[in-house]
């Protein structure tokens, strides 16, 4: 009889253990999944902005950098993946394009249909008044390497560089040729991407416990040897049971 009790307790404890450590078992079992496929699944390169995270590990957000064309407001979300710094322009809450940062100068360009110029880092977007890209143009295809500022001079599009040098630009053959220099721009500090968590670090600190401090550090440790308890309460049960 004390041998059936003793054997019923050990099951009983073991249920209410696994119970309590479902949740944190399947968290653990998916985040070790995922971060063993971290190179496949590109885990490294998911940067993640939400303003919560961001203050959860202690860092800033960037500066947002906007401009109004048209009547429409832009503004480029930047972040790094890995070691690059990408970003996006959007518009009302829309992605508009991909966009290089720093975003360094726009500029609403006059006649029909009404177009913009936008130049972010070595490469120039023309997007539509209704926010639609409509081509971009890269240092590859010909742009100018290291354009600054962007300006409507004489009937034309200009490109300057920080010493003045410019380019007009030709947006219809994308071609460009140089015009006479003018002052050179003031100097001005661009806005850096927004240091964001990777999914990986998230799944890592989530895996350790290290994203809630020490107290998630000893929670799950203390879990893992109580994950051996569940192992060896029903390896005991098995063994004891009777035949």
């Amino acid at each position: 009889m004390a041998k059936k009790y003793r054997t019923t307790a050990a099951m009983r404890w073991h249920s209410r253990v696994g119970v309590a450590l479902f949740w944190l078992l399947v968290l653990l079992s998916l985040t070790g999944i995922a971060l063993n496929h971290t190179d496949r699944l590109g885990l490294a390169k998911i940067s993640l902005q939400a303003p919560l995270l961001l203050d959860w590990y202690g860092l800033d957000a960037a500066p947002a950098e906007r401009a109004s064309l048209h009547g429409r407001d832009y503004q480029l979300q930047s972040y790094y993946s890995g070691a690059q710094p990408v970003g996006s322009l959007y518009s009302d809450g829309r992605a508009v394009a991909a966009c290089p940062p720093p975003l360094h100068s726009a500029v609403a360009l006059p006649g029909e249909p009404a177009l913009s110029a936008v130049l972010c880092n070595d490469e120039l977007l023309l997007i539509t008044a209704d926010a639609q890209l409509l081509d971009s143009w890269q240092v590859v295809a010909g742009l100018p390497s290291g354009l600054r500022a962007l300006s409507w001079e004489n009937q034309q599009l200009v490109g300057r560089h920080s010493d003045g040098s410019g380019w007009a630009l030709d947006t219809t053959q994308f071609t460009a040729t140089a015009v006479a220099a003018a002052p050179a721009l003031a100097s001005s500090p661009s806005a850096a991407p927004a240091a964001g968590v990777s999914l990986q670090t998230l799944l890592l600190d989530l895996h350790s416990g290290r994203l809630f401090g020490a107290a998630g550090v000893w929670v799950v440790d203390i879990a893992g040897l109580l994950f051996c308890l569940l192992a060896l309460t029903g390896l005991w049960s098995v063994v004891k049971r009777p035949r």
